[in-house]
């Protein structure tokens, strides 16, 4: 996350991923995982809407959200619950 919504590398491949779509891909469910330095999740509001807008018009199932607040520095996420859950989710999927 950048300045409340997603960063501009992220957004581009999101703007590329319009034309995959209209020749129809095999994505099923989607899930977003999102870092941010922001003390509270709420801060990621904007970007969870985003992918549900993206998810609900692909006709996505939405897999998970987990969103990790309050990280500043590499390494910061060690030892953090949500990065067992991201884990979990990604031998899931």
């Amino acid at each position: 996350m950048y300045y409340f919504g997603v960063t501009a590398q992220l957004k581009l491949v999101i703007d590329r991923f319009f034309a995959l779509i209209q020749e129809g891909t095999n994505v099923k469910r989607a899930a977003l995982l999102m870092t941010c330095g922001d003390a509270s999740d709420a801060a990621a509001t904007s970007s969870i809407g985003m992918f549900r807008q993206i998810s609900a018009y692909q006709q996505w199932e939405e897999a998970r959200i987990i969103v990790v607040p309050g990280l500043h520095t590499p390494g910061e996420i060690e030892g953090r619950p949500e990065l067992e859950q991201a884990r979990r989710l990604g031998g899931n999927i």
